[in-house]
């Protein structure tokens, strides 16, 4: 009980904090505007927003809230930016048993970020620095390279102090990140923008029933998802792991699309 009002709470005071920061520069009462104080998830390689197809061209200039891209609650400094950027972009390597330490080093090299190993968790569940990692990939994403090499010797990634930094699951799953996304343009045209009514709901258990089921609080896990309205914009507030956030900003934008979201005038 005291777990959930304190992350009601967070998500209150998330919603606060991304109304107000963009209130500072743009009057438009538009809580996910881009403001100093706001880095969204998702970005261009220009460094801005990056909105999916249903909502560019004149759909965009129209209506400049974004469709279900999600903005983070926090600063996201520049080193973070830089890193969210090299995991969309290609990778390619080719390893034969090869020690992740020095896997780890041709990556930093590779895409110029900075990546440590938790070399303490490692050393918690019996593995060391030197786990054998043989793979060979080519033209895909950096991301989903990472997911490749380290689902072979159970270890996974997060961003955490400016570094991306390769741990366990079990370290992952309590290192949560909480995200705000608008989703009034995904809510039934029979809902009340602002109300957060029937469609809003549906989309909860769709989430938690196709996105890493065990990670949600309902389940054991530690993700939490809660659904709120302010100044007419309903929004999915999410606390997860950067793995589950991915999965869930695709999710979205997927549902974005097949919806063809018009934009609202």
């Amino acid at each position: 009980m005291f777990r959930t009002l304190s992350l009601c709470v967070v998500a209150l005071v998330a919603v606060l904090f991304v109304t107000i920061g963009t209130k500072a520069d743009e009057p438009s009462l538009d809580p996910f505007a881009e403001s100093p104080g706001n880095a969204p998830f998702a970005e261009s390689d220009d460094g801005r927003s990056a909105s999916p197809s249903c909502c560019r061209s004149s759909s965009e200039r129209t209506h400049k809230r974004r469709c279900c891209v999600p903005v983070k609650l926090g600063r996201v400094s520049r080193s973070e930016r830089r890193i969210l950027k090299a995991l969309r972009t290609p990778t390619e390597l080719n390893f034969l048993e090869t020690p992740l330490r020095d896997v780890v080093d041709y990556l930093k090299e590779y895409h110029e970020i900075e990546i440590q190993i938790d070399a303490v968790a490692l050393d918690d569940v019996g593995l060391t620095l030197d786990e054998q990692i043989t793979k060979q990939l080519k033209g895909i994403s950096l991301q989903s390279a990472l997911k490749l090499i380290l689902r072979d010797v159970d270890l996974t990634y997060i961003i955490q102090d400016e570094v991306l930094l390769i741990t366990i699951p079990e370290v992952a799953e309590y290192r949560l990140t909480t995200m705000i996304y608008p989703v009034t343009e995904l809510i039934a045209e029979g809902d009340r923008p602002g109300s957060f009514t029937t469609g809003g709901e549906a989309l909860i258990p769709l989430i938690t029933g196709m996105v890493w089921p065990r990670s949600w609080e309902d389940a054991g896990g530690s993700g939490w998802i809660g659904g709120v309205s302010f100044h007419g914009v309903d929004m999915l507030v999410i606390s997860q792991t950067m793995e589950v956030h991915n999965e869930v900003t695709e999710l979205l934008h997927s549902l974005c699309r097949v919806a063809k979201v018009p934009a609202r005038k």
